[in-house]
């Protein structure tokens, strides 16, 4: 069992790390807030494989990560960018707790869905927050959320296609080697 809970938590800081990368450097960024990444997809991942406590601890560790080489560092609002990510992994962690490993595209859509709208709220809520500290003009912060809802919609459907592929694909790996221990 011990061995299996390190193999999680190596996993988890495997899948923060890229989350980190994703970010840093395979996303494309228009202005500020607007952002095109697969960042979430290692956080969904971890947390429909290995539940919400290492989904959500993913996150936090991803989300520190993004926040410290971020272009804008540590911010008053920081810890507030902190909760999205832990979103993306928890959520999607308890969701798919209700399924026991059963990823059927409809349960992947239940699973990622949520959680991305979930995420994307809480980071529009920061955007906003942020929007009234630094003084943006309002129509820009709500032209900003509007595009990331849909930037948000579109890259749901990604991950989508790749964690239906994925999970099934490695779902019997994963039982196997929890078998061996």
């Amino acid at each position: 069992m011990k061995k299996r809970r390190l193999i999680e938590f190596v996993l988890a800081a495997i899948m923060a790390a890229l989350a980190g990368v994703l970010d840093a450097f395979a996303s494309i960024r228009i202005g500020t807030y607007i952002k095109f990444t697969l960042y979430g997809l290692p956080l969904l991942f971890t947390g429909i494989m290995y539940g919400p406590f290492v989904g959500g601890l993913t996150g936090l560790v991803a989300g520190v990560i993004t926040q410290l080489f971020s272009p804008y560092g540590l911010t008053p609002t920081t810890p507030l960018w902190l909760i999205a990510p832990i979103i993306w992994g928890l959520v999607s962690g308890l969701i798919s707790l209700l399924f026991k490993r059963n990823y059927s595209l409809i349960k992947i859509m239940i699973m990622v869905i949520p959680t991305a709208l979930l995420a994307t709220i809480m980071n529009s809520l920061v955007i906003f927050l942020d929007g009234v500290i630094m003084d943006y003009p309002t129509g820009q912060t709500i032209i900003t959320i509007l595009i990331r809802v849909a930037t948000s919609i579109v890259l749901s459907i990604i991950y989508i296609g790749i964690l239906y592929i994925a999970c099934n694909r490695l779902k019997n790996l994963l039982h196997i080697k929890q078998n061996d221990d």
